[in-house]
């Protein structure tokens, strides 16, 4: 003998599942995003013992820029520093960059897709500085023209012991299609004792 769900029963006991219901899905939520989201780092130094100040005037279209699937770095030519961090010292090194920026299609292109951008990485002694990661310096406009020009800044740090160490600035895009123009751009090395 087959027993029949009584559906009554729960009439009056709805609120109760409904407010599970709602609270797992909340904690699910909160566990996700937390689980998610990096732990943001920090690094702190003292005095300033070294800056360097590298700047240039003339502008520079890359246009060899690779696919997302295979990085084809290029350095910013000219826009590099080099520091020493003594015997028995470490150093934070903080670079910043700043540029006048357009990332655009090449030809009649118009705008493709709105995951296509034009990066920026700086290598502190030939390592990625921190935060690691791809960074957005600029993205086509919804024309794909060449007109946008815009100002944009990155900075990263990383943290050093002795020896002697080159900053250099580094670029590429998420489509070979990508042309990538930086004009008036300014490189600031800092290097704090820790």
């Amino acid at each position: 003998m087959s027993r029949m769900f009584n559906w009554g029963r729960l009439k009056g006991a709805g609120w109760h599942l409904g407010t599970i219901v709602l609270a797992s899905a909340l904690v699910a939520f909160i566990v996700q995003t937390t689980v998610a989201m990096p732990a943001p780092s920090s690094d702190s130094g003292g005095p300033v013992r070294v800056v360097r100040v590298v700047r240039e005037d003339s502008g520079y279209i890359f246009d060899d820029l690779d696919n997302f699937f295979g990085r084809n770095y290029q350095e910013v030519p000219g826009l590099d520093a080099t520091l020493t961090v003594p015997a028995g010292k470490t150093y934070l090194i903080v670079a910043r960059f700043s540029a006048e920026s357009s990332c655009y299609y090449q030809g009649d292109q118009q705008y493709k897709f709105h995951t296509d951008y034009c990066f920026i990485r700086i290598l502190i002694g030939g390592l990625e500085g921190h935060p690691i990661g791809d960074f957005a310096f600029d993205a086509p406009d919804r024309q794909g023209n060449a007109t946008d020009y815009e100002t944009h800044a990155v900075t990263r740090s990383r943290s050093l012991g002795p020896g002697t160490y080159r900053v250099r600035v580094q670029v590429d895009a998420t489509n070979a299609d990508l042309r990538f123009w930086l004009d008036d751009m300014h490189l600031t090395v800092e290097a704090y004792e820790q």
